[in-house]
């Protein structure tokens, strides 16, 4: 985030909300940069802070094809991922606290977290078990590209993300959508 008062001036003056949604990880201090946002806000404004959630789940445990724990071996994957990118940073600074105690560090009150739970049961329909696959193979190859996966679960992902393999996730009757996203709001004391 750079000149506080330059992004004042762009958004017009103070603000009665700033929403900021899977970005404020990306700045090298992200304390800092919660502060900036904070200072753009108008007396009783509010500033909100989509980071984190819970890891979206689609598959059973065991799929029959590699190793059982698939799933959650990509999560850990995008984990390490994310933590060498932080690392990469110039400059950055760890937050060694969550996200509600860095909205209260910014001077901001009546901080609440609230999450939105999106759980569509299994069996789902050819439509949407072909959404699931899509989604997990964009984020299958964005890790594949970065080398963050073993061989092992590389070669297993190749066929249940394959249509053409009696394997693939579409042909499944057990795939799922569970997910999260937390959203952490603060407010500006009245003056």
């Amino acid at each position: 985030v750079g000149d506080q008062q330059a992004l004042a001036d762009a958004i017009g003056g103070p603000a009665d909300l700033v929403w900021a949604s899977a970005v404020v990880h990306h700045a090298p201090d992200q304390q800092a940069t919660v502060d900036v946002l904070a200072g753009l806000l108008a007396p009783q404004g509010r500033l909100a802070l989509a980071e984190g959630g819970l890891p979206r789940r689609h598959l059973p445990w065991d799929l029959g094809t590699g190793r059982p724990g698939l799933e959650s071996r990509l999560e850990q994957a995008q984990d390490r991922w994310f933590a060498a990118m932080r690392d990469s940073i110039p400059g950055a600074v760890r937050l060694p606290y969550g996200w509600p105690n860095a909205l209260r560090r910014a001077g901001l009150a009546d901080v609440t977290t609230w999450t939105l739970l999106i759980e569509r049961p299994a069996p789902l329909s050819p439509a949407e078990r072909e959404r699931v696959a899509g989604k997990l193979a964009h984020r299958v190859e964005w890790l594949r590209e970065r080398k963050m996966l073993p061989t092992e679960d590389d070669e297993a992902w190749s066929r249940l993300l394959d249509p053409d393999r009696p394997e693939w996730i579409g042909h499944r009757d057990d795939v799922f959508v569970l997910d999260a996203r937390s959203v952490h709001v603060g407010r500006v004391h009245a003056p």
